[in-house]
Order: C-alpha cells, then structure tokens, then sequence
C-alpha cells in the first residue's frame, strides 16, 4: 500500500528537532526589535573572521524581549571584538560592553550568574593594573568574560533556550592567530615536544606535527565542546605569550590563570553528566572483558555506585578531595580520599 514511509524513532526526533528549530526562528525573528542608535562603521575582518564577525554585528543591531538572549549575544560580540585584531574594532567593543551592561542590569540573576557578572565587573575595572606582564594583562579581562559567556550559556541551557555555544567564538579567534606563521610553528614545536599521550588525548594529528601535511588547523575532527574550548584557549596563550619567557613565576602565573580559569568555567558548565541508563550502559559494556574500571574525580560515587550496581567489576573510584558523603549516604560509594590518576598504575588489575 502508498502512503508516507513510516520513520525511524531517531528520524522523528530530528523531523521535530528541525520544526522547533523552525518555528523558534520565525518567532525570535518577529519578536526583534531594532536599535535607533547610528551604527559605527563596519570593522575590517581579516578573511578566516568576515561571516562570524558579520554576524556578531547583526546580533548588536537588534534588541530582544529576551534579556538573557540579548546579553549572550552582546556577550559573544565583546568576546570577537576583545580577541581579534581588525580595523575599526573599537567603536564596536565599546558599543557591546553597553550592551552587555543593559542587559545584565535588567537580567532577572541567579546566584550562580550573580557570581559571574561580580568577577567580570571586577576584571573590567581592574585591567591594566594587573601584576601580570603588560603583554598577558589582557588575558585576565578576557578570562572573566569566558566565565561570564559559559555563564549566560548554561543558565540559557537549563531554563531551555536554544543560544548560540560559546566554544564557536573562541574557535574563531583561535583560527585567526594560528592563521599567523609564527603562532602556527610555536603550537607545532610545543606540541612536538609534548609526551604522546598527551597529544592522543588533545586530537592532535601526528602528521601535522611532523609537517607532512599542511593545514588550517593541527586538530582531528571530533571532540567535545569541553575539549574544543581548552585547545582553543590554549592556541589564544601561545599567540599572547610569544616573546615571553615562560620561565619567569609572573608570566608561568598568568598563563597558568588563564589556562585554569578555562578549565574551571568549561568544567562547571561542560561536565559533570547527569547519568542515564544508556550512559551506565555503555560505560559498563565498554569495560568488559575483565579489564575492570577507573574513576577519577569521583565526588561522592554517585556514578561509580550505580556501575558497580550494573556489574562493572572490578571498579575502583578514586578522588583528590571527595564532596562530603553525609550529603546523600543512599547513592554513596567508597572513594579512595588523596587519590589522583598517578595512583593508576599501583591498582592490580591496570
């Protein structure tokens, strides 16, 4: 018999996916309103930046009844405008920060964004005074306001709005400076110089480091937003840090804030899942065959009590500082307490 085809469960789930998406568009596009205020002329983009940075500019002129919308977007633009060099910039970086002020000041916060907009404020009157060195002072402001995109970002994620990932903007300005010769051959020599698994675990291609293949860009494709921002982030320190002796304690101190205040924002928002029986499920399945399993940074065992429940035996759950267990006995495992992955290697059964 003719009809329509009937479609997979994962089909349908795209088919509404698409329709939301559509519908969400066509209603934020008729909700916009447009700023009065005369717009400063364009920035000259370098090339890798022309359509984000285009973007970013079209997001400025417009206002949405959506405060946290508006503050994610005006957000993101300082972030472009901060971290890449073009003609014209400046009127433009002014224009975000008002932007974002606005509508931080109308944004109903939490006290988890409370927190952020308090360091981004204070990053902001801070800089130029830092004791860092003047070459890496602009990383502090920048580090804040990371904070404060990833922030906005997860808020948006939990109360369910669809907002553009943070990771895409500081991917961008880490095209731009790998685009630059001398960026592009320090990535290429630390990263040769960095053990193997080291670069296994960062998706880095081998071929690239050994120069036998040219391209834009030394990672494999692939990765999770957590990864994505991490490398991108550190493509943005080697650019900055160029010329600096990392070995003196003052710029070894700003490479490692900004390095740490990556970790910790994209940490707090990018990790940390929430497991599902499918997620048990894989996990147990992946260790089988008795090579057993390792949990680092295992809080209070919350996941490594429903794996050993699953069957994933032998398992060991190991933690440098474990949340207090009084918090939740009933999902509680046993932590080894001052464990890192250096203790790997001393259990039996690695």
């Amino acid at each position: 018999m003719g009809g329509r085809p009937k479609l997979s469960k994962a089909q349908r789930a795209a088919a509404k996916a698409a329709e939301d998406a559509e519908a969400w568009r066509a209603e934020t596009e008729a909700a916009l309103i447009l700023r009065d205020d005369p717009a400063p002329p364009l920035p000259s983009w370098p090339e890798a930046v022309a359509t984000f940075g285009a973007s970013a500019v079209d997001a400025l002129a417009v206002t949405h009844p959506n405060e946290l919308a508006n503050a994610c977007a005006s957000a993101t633009a300082l972030r472009l405008f901060l971290s890449v060099p073009a003609a014209g910039v400046l009127p433009w970086r002014h224009r975000a920060q008002e932007s974002l002020e606005t509508s931080l000041q109308r944004l109903a916060l939490d006290d988890d964004l409370q927190a952020d907009v308090k360091s981004y404020r204070a990053a902001t009157l801070a800089a130029g005074r830092s004791a860092a060195p003047p070459q890496l002072q602009p990383l502090e402001p920048l580090a804040a306001l990371d904070g404060l995109l990833l922030a906005l970002w997860g808020v948006g994620r939990r109360r369910r709005e669809k907002l553009a990932h943070p990771v895409g903007v500081m991917e961008v300005a880490a095209a731009v400076a790998f685009g630059l010769a001398s960026v592009s051959e320090r990535c290429r020599s630390l990263l040769r110089a960095a053990p193997a698994e080291v670069r296994q675990s960062w998706g880095v291609r081998e071929e690239w480091v050994r120069g036998d293949a040219p391209a834009k860009t030394p990672w494999r494709k692939g990765g999770c937003s957590l990864l994505r921002l991490l490398r991108a982030r550190w493509v943005e320190a080697v650019a900055v840090s160029g010329g600096c002796d990392c070995a003196q304690p003052p710029v070894r101190v700003a490479l490692l804030a900004w390095q740490y205040a990556g970790r910790d924002a994209g940490a707090r928002w990018l990790a940390f899942a929430v497991p599902s029986t499918a997620a048990v499920e894989a996990v147990v399945g992946g260790g089988g065959g008795g090579g057993g399993a390792v949990e680092l940074g295992a809080s209070n065992g919350y996941w490594a009590r429903l794996l050993a429940t699953a069957g994933l035996e032998p398992f060991t759950a190991l933690d440098h500082l474990p949340a207090r267990l009084f918090r939740c006995p009933l999902f509680c495992w046993t932590v080894l307490h001052n464990n890192t992955s250096e203790d790997i290697i001393c259990l039996e059964y690695v």
